[in-house]
């Protein structure tokens, strides 16, 4: 956890301009646009269950940590005779049981993670592959220091980031595509230095789709890191986001 917490702290210098503490005091606003599950308590071991796709069929009883899936594949149903198929259905109910653990490739220094491939300080995050440095993340490849990001691939230095690719220093993006140094963005391709464009591309040192030119964005870039500093430090969380600009 320690690497984890170093990242989130210059990740969150760079983009809010200040030191915001503590990475898991802001767990539940990193994971606030972030597809949730459950986490289920199975002997030792944490198991999270994503609430996507065919997961979410899964009754919690039937769901078992990695450390027993071994034993419970050596077990046998006993067979009657007479058995139909409505019995045998019954049966099967009671003798199925799920895993959605999946550790392959080269992992060092994982917490409450599951379903991943060669992760390196990885914490409360699914489905997640050839990473460094990410918390609190689902469905999120190819990345290094990426906290509360869903579906967001090839990134570094982004907080709360969703169904993008290709962002350097990048929070509260959607549907953006090699970006950087870019604040609140909807469907943006090849912005840099922008803040709160939609449907654009192309742009430097834009506010609103409109270029305003260096100065008078990074006069507009400090206010607004001052707001969120602010808000980060007095409440634990921002309550705008890419999804909800007012509030």
């Amino acid at each position: 956890m320690k690497k984890v917490e170093e990242a989130f702290a210059k990740t969150a210098k760079l983009l809010f301009g200040g030191e915001i503490g503590q990475l898991k005091r802001y767990v539940k606003w990193l994971e606030r646009n972030v597809p949730q599950g459950r986490w289920l308590k199975k002997g030792k071991a944490n198991v999270y269950v994503p609430h996507y796709g065919i997961f979410r069929m899964m009754p919690e009883g039937t769901v078992v940590p990695e450390e027993e899936f071994a034993s419970i594949g050596e077990g046998r149903m006993n067979l009657a005779e007479n058995e139909t198929v409505r019995s045998l259905g019954a049966k099967f109910s009671s003798f199925a049981r799920y895993t959605i653990f999946l550790r392959e490739g080269d992992n060092m220094d994982v917490v409450d993670c599951t379903f991943y491939k060669n992760l390196v300080h990885g914490y409360r995050v699914l489905d997640a592959f050839d990473n460094k440095c990410i918390a609190c993340s689902l469905w999120s490849d190819f990345g290094e220091s990426i906290f509360g990001c869903f579906r967001t691939f090839y990134s570094k230095l982004c907080i709360n980031c969703f169904h993008s690719s290709k962002l350097t220093c990048c929070f509260e993006m959607d549907s953006c595509s090699d970006c950087g140094y870019s604040y609140f963005c909807h469907n943006c391709e090849n912005l840099q230095d922008c803040m709160f464009c939609f449907n654009a591309k192309n742009l430097r040192y834009a506010i609103g789709n409109l270029v305003v030119g260096r100065e008078k964005f990074m006069e507009m870039k400090k206010r607004l890191q001052e707001h969120l500093l602010k808000e980060l430090k007095e409440k634990g969380e921002i309550r705008q986001s890419i999804y909800k600009l007012s509030d």
